[in-house]
């Protein structure tokens, strides 16, 4: 399957796009993100949930859980929590490994749309999540309605930094970077070079925390990975936010 730029401004085209996309890559995806991240992955996920401030949540939420890391971690800090997994790929939730439960936790869903009521879960984690949203705006506004006042919110991604030219020069290397991992284990160059399209789209940092606190989600601690070239981001919703 060719992955050739999509037109990634349209909402519904880049919903379909990213379907066929984590298609293909979900058998290799383990894989493919060992390599993109050189082996430090792991270890910036368990940096995400180590920010996570003190707290006994009841209903937790992972988005974009793909093959359940993130929700494995969340397990091992938040053995009491129920923990749901969504995703809009089955095909990445089928490569989760049946263990601790996780793959019976899992709801296949969309962040525009999240399948739970207002102010009912207690902690929302994502990784690699909010990039890939059709529409950021709908995303933050839909986390920040079913987040409860004074709930936590966490987010590993690729970050765009404020400078221009810092932000270009990071697209050009993810770009490259990713056009290889794609090339060597896909014959298709397009498959990861779309984390370079896709960021180019999204906020750079500033105006991504702007965005978030419009939303009544107040950014509390950040910390940087990779170069700059990534992010993981902690804020709690306001307890006046309903």
């Amino acid at each position: 399957m060719n992955l050739q730029s999509p037109q990634l401004y349209s909402e519904e085209t880049k919903r379909s796009y990213n379907k066929r996309l984590f298609s293909v890559v979900a058998p290799r995806y383990a894989l493919a993100t060992r390599l993109l991240s050189l082996g430090a992955d792991g270890r910036w996920k368990r940096n995400l949930i180590r920010m996570i401030p003190q707290c006994s949540p009841v209903h937790v939420c992972d988005l974009a859980c793909g093959t359940g890391d993130i929700k494995r971690l969340l397990h091992n800090r938040f053995p009491a929590a129920q923990i749901i997994g969504l995703d809009l790929s089955a095909d990445m939730m089928r490569c989760a490994p049946d263990s601790g439960g996780i793959s019976r936790s899992l709801v296949r869903g969309d962040m525009h749309q999240l399948p739970f009521p207002d102010s009912s879960i207690d902690l929302i984690t994502g990784g690699y999540a909010l990039r890939n949203a059709p529409d950021i705006t709908t995303a933050i506004r839909e986390i920040a309605r079913v987040l409860a006042p004074g709930g936590v919110a966490a987010f590993l991604d690729f970050s765009k930094p404020v400078s221009a030219l810092i932000a270009r020069t990071h697209n050009v290397l993810l770009h490259s970077w990713g056009s290889l991992i794609g090339l060597a284990l896909h014959a298709d160059p397009n498959v990861y070079a779309y984390i370079a399209r896709s960021l180019s789209l999204f906020p750079n940092r500033a105006v991504f925390t702007a965005l978030l606190n419009s939303h009544g989600l107040n950014v509390v601690s950040t910390r940087n990975f990779y170069g700059g070239m990534l992010q993981a981001t902690v804020c709690f919703k306001n307890a006046a936010s309903q």
